[in-house]
């Protein structure tokens, strides 16, 4: 199903108007069971394994809801890592799975969708626990363009310095003077 057909379906599950308030995972390849989300902000973190995101029937694709303060995000298949007992809760019949830290971005990444790189798979020996090294947002929207979405920043953006001309002695005279008049 291309993102044009799995947009329309969130879209009709969701309200057009509300899928900026969410973001989305592409669980097409992974083929996780469930699907959660951790996620953490200046201020608090959630509770791993975090939030059980939305399916949007019909398709792959789950929704988490939007959370403006959200600085990093780890997309999982909610298995804990201990049990009510304090055991470890996964296994090689039961391994956890999850993304790696995926940074996000407010403007840029809300209502778009986060589609896992297969491939950067890496599994510990005894194949109780995956992480998805790798992955992009892609633009989740009608059109059905897979546009790639910049990976947003560590560092907050800084303005431009401002472009400095030199000036002679005389025009600065001359400023000087007429602020003093």
């Amino acid at each position: 199903m291309c993102i044009r057909d799995r947009y329309k379906k969130a879209a009709e599950q969701l309200g057009e108007e509300n899928l900026p308030k969410y973001y989305f995972f592409d669980n097409s390849e992974s083929k996780w069971t469930k699907v959660g989300a951790y996620w953490w902000t200046p201020e608090e973190n959630a509770t791993w394994p975090g939030q059980e995101a939305i399916q949007i029937e019909g398709t792959d694709v789950w929704a988490v809801e939007y959370n403006a303060e959200t600085t990093k995000i780890i997309f999982n298949n909610l298995v804990p890592d201990k049990d009510a007992e304090g055991n470890v809760a996964y296994s090689p019949e039961n391994p956890k799975a999850q993304t790696t830290d995926v940074k996000v971005d407010a403007t840029a990444n809300a209502g778009n969708i986060y589609i896992p790189n297969i491939e950067s798979a890496e599994a510990k020996e005894d194949g109780a626990a995956i992480t998805y090294k790798e992955g992009n947002w892609v633009v989740f929207d009608a059109s059905g363009e897979a546009s790639v979405v910049p990976e947003p920043s560590e560092e907050p953006s800084k303005p431009a310095p401002a472009e400095s001309k030199p000036v002679s002695y005389t025009h600065l005279r001359a400023h000087e003077t007429s602020a003093h008049l």
